[in-house]
C-alpha cells in the first residue's frame, strides 16, 4: 500500500468517525446566567419589560453594526452583519419575561428573565435554550453555541447594570 494511499483512508476514518460521533450530539442547548443588581426590581423593570429600552443595553442591539430596528408592541425586528433577527415577547409579568428569538427564521430559541427581589437589590436569571436543527452540524453548532450564548447573556446582565441611572 502506498502513502498516499494510507493518507487518504486515514483522513477518510477520520472523517467517517467524526461524522458518526456528530450524529450522536444533542443539537439542542440550554444556558443561563445570574446577576444581583443593587437596585430595587421597580428601578429595573422600566429597562427590562419595555422593549424599547432594550436598545440601551442589549449588546446585540447597541453594537454599530446593528440597524433597521423597528418595534411593534411587545415585537422588536433589526439587522446585524446581512442577519436579520427578531424577539417576540411572549409573557410579561412583573417577575418574569418569557420571549422568543429567532435569527434568520432558520435559527430560535425560547428564553426567560426571572426576577428575585429582595429590599435593596435584584438578582436577575436569565436562561435560554434552542435546538439546532441543521442536519448532521446540528449537535456541534449546538455545543459551539451554547458558550456564545451564555457569554452574551453575561454581557448583556452587565450592560443592563451599567445602563440603569445611579440611585
Amino acid at each position: 500500500m502506498t502513502l498516499w494511499k494510507k493518507i487518504v483512508l486515514t483522513i477518510s476514518g477520520a472523517l467517517l468517525i467524526a461524522i458518526v460521533a456528530a450524529t450522536f450530539l444533542p443539537n439542542s442547548y440550554e444556558v443561563r446566567s445570574s446577576l444581583v443588581i443593587d437596585r430595587p426590581l421597580e428601578a429595573i423593570t422600566p429597562y427590562t419589560h419595555d422593549i424599547e429600552a432594550w436598545k440601551k443595553w442589549a449588546p446585540w442591539l447597541t453594537s454599530t453594526k446593528t440597524h433597521d430596528i423597528t418595534i411593534d408592541g411587545t415585537l422588536m425586528t433589526w439587522h446585524q452583519n446581512g442577519t436579520q433577527g427578531r424577539i417576540e415577547f411572549t409573557l410579561l409579568s412583573p417577575t418574569r419575561i418569557e420571549y422568543t428569538i429567532y435569527f434568520d427564521e432558520h435559527i430560535s430559541a425560547q428564553g426567560v428573565l426571572t426576577f428575585t427581589a429582595s429590599p435593596t437589590s435584584t438578582t436577575v436569571l436569565w436562561q435560554m435554550k434552542g435546538t439546532i436543527d441543521v442536519w448532521l452540524m446540528g449537535g456541534i453548532l449546538a455545543s459551539i453555541n451554547a458558550p456564545m450564548v451564555e457569554n452574551v447573556l453575561q454581557n448583556a446582565l452587565a450592560s443592563l447594570q451599567k445602563s440603569l441611572p445611579t440611585p
